[in-house]
């Protein structure tokens, strides 16, 4: 159970006029009710490069999408490190270090206009893939 939504939740039909006090953009049934998601497997080969980006910026940028609970603190933490030796840190947003912690794409969409996000060169963040 997730999303601290009451359970009842779940069990509320689409059509119901609760349903839409339940759930919004982000927190949906599937997203909070369901108990495991089966995940499509990614051959390797459309997951790495063999060109690397070596410096970050508005026009080629870094995308680090965060699992919860999957060792993205010490990522981020040196992703930080880097953005600041970079010089990018005014052209960074890394959710919940020292940035507000936006939690999923529809939010992040919301909070930063198009013009803010193609001058960001590193964003790192729990967005939906």
């Amino acid at each position: 159970w997730r999303g601290q939504r009451p359970r009842d939740c779940c069990a509320v039909p689409a059509e119901h006029p609760l349903y839409r006090q339940c759930w919004d953009d982000f927190w949906t049934p599937r997203y909070c009710c369901e108990e495991s998601v089966t995940h499509l497997s990614v051959d390797e080969e459309h997951c790495t490069s063999d060109e690397p980006i070596e410096e970050p910026s508005s026009e080629q940028p870094f995308l680090f999408l965060w699992d919860e609970k999957a060792g993205g603190s010490t990522f981020n933490r040196w992703l930080l490190e880097s953005a600041s030796h970079q010089g990018v840190l005014k052209e960074t947003h890394i959710s919940d270090f020292w940035w507000p912690n936006v939690m999923g794409t529809p939010f992040f969409l919301k909070i930063f206009s198009e013009e803010r996000r193609r001058q960001l060169a590193i964003v790192s963040g729990t967005f939906d893939w």
